[in-house]
């Protein structure tokens, strides 16, 4: 595997003396759509800041393209470069008076002309539909409207990675649905993408492969396609089965659909009603 990222042997404990992850090895293949699945408190949240430097491991390693990473302020600006994270909460990222203001901080603080400031914080404002909302205060935005300024500033960082952290939650469903196609877009670019969610519906359909965490420790890391094994785990942890795994199995004993595998997708499934064969 060509990892951009690694953890290897981490434990992380809070400073209450909480555990949160424990001896935890996982690589994430550079180029590909991972989801992040667990319950709370399973290690999600605290992983996704090891990867992005703002925590560091109580013991292990954390690397960058087979570097282990450095946390002086110069290996971190190298970092936040190269790995971009969105909080699930923006009001918690969001800082500056503007919209504007905000998308240009990061590319300011790498040093960057201003010229290519501008540059990147026109393309970050376009990319996410933020354009028309370049001057309005960030605290009267919307909160679909905060979540995609955050994703704007990390983007005008132009990361190899962007790491996402429940990008869906408080979300309607068409803007939800809006956020899909947005992240293959910028998978599509080159992107390896990380994406923490609690919807196993999304995770299967949308990602190249699943990380499930319980408890800190690693309860699967495989291809979507890997449905009986990841069923098995999901169920386990109680966790939920997707939803088109149920009406596929369903379809199958009454003979409607035929074929071992099954859709990753409701689009899928549709597909394969309409040419059973």
């Amino acid at each position: 595997m060509n990892a951009i990222l690694e953890v290897k042997a981490v434990d992380f404990c809070y400073a209450d003396g909480t555990p949160a992850l424990r001896a935890l090895d996982l690589a994430f293949a550079r180029g590909r759509r991972t989801a992040l699945l667990g319950r709370n408190g399973a290690g999600k949240s605290t992983l996704l800041t090891l990867l992005n430097g703002i925590e560091r491991p109580s013991r292990g390693q954390v690397l960058c393209a087979g570097r282990p990473l450095r946390y002086d302020r110069a290996g971190l600006r190298e970092l936040r470069r190269r790995v971009g994270l969105v909080f699930q909460d923006p009001d918690s990222q969001l800082f500056s008076a503007s919209v504007r203001e905000d998308v240009s901080f990061g590319p300011l603080n790498l040093g960057l002309g201003k010229d290519e400031v501008r540059r990147r914080v026109e393309q970050a404002l376009a990319t996410v539909g933020l354009t028309d909302r370049a001057e309005r205060p960030t605290h009267a935005l919307s909160y679909g409207e905060k979540k995609r300024a955050c994703l704007a500033g990390v983007l005008a960082m132009d990361p190899e990675v962007l790491i996402l952290d429940e990008p869906a939650a408080g979300l309607d469903p068409a803007m939800t649905a809006r956020l899909v196609p947005l992240l293959d877009r910028l998978h599509d670019e080159g992107r390896t993408v990380i994406v923490a969610t609690h919807d196993v519906d999304f995770a299967v359909a949308w990602a190249d492969e699943i990380c499930v965490l319980h408890a800190g420790t690693l309860a699967f890391h495989g291809e979507s396609r890997d449905h009986a094994g990841l069923c098995r785990v999901l169920a386990a942890l109680e966790l939920g089965v997707p939803v088109v795994f149920e009406l596929f199995a369903a379809l199958q004993r009454r003979g409607v659909v035929r074929g071992a595998e099954p859709p990753r997708s409701r689009a899928e499934l549709l597909a394969r009603l309409a040419d059973p064969e």
